[in-house]
């Protein structure tokens, strides 16, 4: 990348890998005001007299514009979001937050008869001690109890089921229930080391146990029966290698291995160029090759994806619209094309079919968070009925789904993270437990016995599932998820990324990120791989507009103190990027969150950030005196000098460098 700075020291102009620019402009205030990106669409802001902005316009390439109206309290706090189709209103109580959701023109048509617009409302409490109480939304009203450590340990839904856990020392799960109709039914119960870490977890009539290397990186999953006096029959085992970059170079997969036998086993491996992308897999007995531009666009034909805009994905041709949003996916099979039909606020509101042979259009409904609460398919044949599949949600994760026709199927999760643990169909269904890979890729469904009941046959590196097996009832939900925060859509095979739509074809995202550049230079990738990333929201980027963190703890096997460095995109608080590097789980560390000791952002930030890193190592007695494995920056390190000189300055002058708060 290449950077340039007007007089005052300000970013002008940023050149992506392939020397395309953002160019900025900014106020008196060193306010930004206007972004012109690379294909040529244009953001102007405008700000207040504090310098916040009440307004954003985003021109398109073909004249058209896109106008989004911020009205602020005296607080500074967003009180009402107006754009072309959408009114958002936000409301501020003591202890609760309240979000209405409107259509412009229903809400105008209503405002000028002197009604009351119908608003969808999205409501959450929070008790004295700041905690989610509760939330309210389309779906009813569910309620969380938490013990006297701050630990969740209820929850209450809508049709009067719950969820239960049972918890020791500063919050480490024991167990977790689900009442529902009047039965209990376990989700799971867990096994633990001296540190903490699962050991051991049930799955039904299976018991799965993990396994760590010394760097406390899993190395093993087995799912098998444990019966009284008998050796452990193993069902589905997994076993990963890692590189000296933390890498998963190497999957092992057996399946069908009960009875002393000796199973089917089948190797994935991966290899990756420098930029942690992969360049070569291998698996299901051949090999995949993957090019990719410098911007870390997948190529599928051609030397070069300009404006980071991907023109063939798998199957598919693409064209876009004068946004930089996907409007166009053309078969090249059959010539049938997807029309994208957007609103305002760049959310994908229906697709619309030529050519094809069974879906005519599915239409899309979201609420105040831009989570999607329903979709409709309408089909060719007159006696193929439309089919509504109703979501809801809690927080930011699916809870639940219901389609025309089937049973309720509730989701559950590991932890507060998005990878699934097991889901609930109602009726004859019953509990389904979910074996997971760690990019939250179901990798397999059992029942309460056991019972392999879904599982893929042929999956692509980037989400896709060319060919499944599964045994579920026809009056349940498919097996729909796919990385941690996915749902597939069979009508277009886009799969639902919670703020944004992601195209298995091309490993990338259909529309700009919602957060722009704080995401990532390339607007529209998912990560370096989605083998060791996630992204549930649609809104990871890479290190460069991240937040980054030092870190300091006692680790839990030596005694000795560890010294660590972490990152998270976007302005973060310093305890959401620590608990986004261990998920919440500070097992190494006794259950004890480490001490932060500095947090800032962008590439100054970082420099700071590894450079400290580095030092504190130095301070603490190195590789003798820490518990850390190696020089956090070596010799070896490109950007030593940089990380040590920035550390150094920062130490000198503790106002200076990117320190946003806290410090050493």
């Amino acid at each position: 990348m290449r950077f340039e700075y007007d007089n005052f020291g300000r970013l002008s102009a940023l050149y992506n890998e392939k020397g395309e620019p953002f160019r900025f402009a900014y106020s008196a205030l060193d306010g930004l005001m206007r972004e012109v990106r690379p294909d040529g669409t244009v953001r102007e802001l405008t700000r207040n007299r504090l310098g916040a902005v009440v307004k954003e316009r985003l021109l398109g390439t073909q004249g058209g514009e896109l106008c989004t109206t911020l009205v602020r309290d005296r607080a500074g706090r967003l009180v009402r979001r107006e754009g072309a189709d959408c009114r958002t209103e936000y409301e501020y109580r003591p202890g609760s937050l309240h979000i209405r959701h409107a259509g412009q023109a229903a809400c105008r048509a209503a405002l000028s008869a002197g009604q009351p617009p119908e608003y969808r409302t999205v409501s959450f409490d929070f008790d004295a001690a700041g905690q989610l109480a509760g939330e309210r939304n389309h779906g009813g009203q569910y309620r969380y109890g938490y013990d006297a450590g701050g630990s969740l340990v209820s929850t209450a839904y809508p049709d009067g089921s719950r969820l239960l856990h049972c918890r020791y020392g500063s919050g480490h799960l024991l167990q977790s229930e689900f009442l529902h109709g009047g039965e209990r039914h376990t989700l799971a119960e867990y096994a633990r080391d001296r540190l903490h870490r699962e050991t051991e977890r049930t799955l039904g009539a299976l018991t799965e146990r993990t396994e760590y290397d010394a760097a406390g990186r899993i190395t093993a999953k087995t799912a098998g029966r444990q019966a009284a006096g008998r050796p452990f029959s193993p069902v589905l085992a997994r076993r990963w290698q890692y590189d000296r970059r933390h890498r998963m170079v190497k999957m092992t997969l057996t399946t069908g291995q009960e009875a002393g036998g000796y199973g089917v086993r089948q190797d994935t491996r991966w290899e990756y160029d420098g930029a942690d992308r992969v360049l070569a897999r291998y698996a299901e007995g051949r090999e995949e090759s993957f090019r990719w531009d410098a911007s870390g666009n997948l190529l599928n034909g051609g030397a070069v994806a300009w404006n980071d805009q991907v023109s063939r994905a798998g199957d598919y041709r693409h064209e876009w619209d004068e946004f930089g949003r996907l409007a166009r996916r053309i078969s090249v099979k059959d010539s049938a094309v997807q029309h994208l039909h957007y609103d305002g606020d760049g959310r994908v509101t229906s697709v619309t079919f030529s050519g094809h042979p069974r879906y005519r259009e599915v239409c899309y409904d979201y609420d105040g968070l831009g989570r999607r609460t329903a979709k409709t398919v309408k089909h060719v044949s007159p006696y193929e009925p439309d089919k509504r599949t109703d979501f809801y949600w809690q927080g930011m994760r699916l809870s639940a789904e219901q389609g025309t026709h089937e049973a309720l199927t509730f989701h559950f999760y590991h932890g507060e993270s998005h990878t699934p643990l097991a889901r609930y169909d109602s009726g004859e269904g019953g509990m389904r437990y979910v074996h997971a890979e760690v990019n939250g890729m179901p990798q397999a469904l059992s029942d309460r016995e056991g019972n392999t009941v879904w599982r893929p046959l042929h999956t692509g590196l980037f989400g896709v599932i060319r060919r499944e097996e599964s045994r579920l009832s026809p009056y349940a939900a498919r097996q729909n998820l796919r990385f941690a925060g996915q749902y597939y859509d069979e009508e277009t095979g886009l799969h639902y990324n919670t703020l944004r739509y992601y195209d298995p074809g091309s490993g990338s995202f259909t529309q700009p990120d919602p957060i722009g550049l704080a995401g990532g230079i390339n607007l529209y990738a998912y990560g370096p791989n989605p083998i060791n990333w996630i992204d549930p929201l649609g809104l990871a980027g890479n290190p460069a507009t991240a937040t980054h963190i030092t870190y300091q703890g006692i680790d839990a096997i030596t005694g000795k103190p560890y010294v660590g460095y972490a990152s998270m995109q976007g302005t973060q608080m310093a305890q959401d990027v620590l608990n986004y590097r261990y998920g919440g789980n500070f097992d190494r560390f006794g259950g004890q969150a480490p001490r932060v000791l500095y947090d800032g952002y962008g590439q100054s930030g970082k420099d700071v950030a590894r450079g400290l890193e580095q030092r504190t190592f130095e301070q603490l007695g190195g590789l003798d005196g820490t518990a850390n494995r190696q020089n956090p920056v070596g010799q070896g390190n490109a950007r030593r000098t940089e990380y040590l000189g920035a550390a150094d300055d920062h130490l000198n002058n503790k106002n200076g460098g990117g320190k946003k708060g806290g410090g050493c």
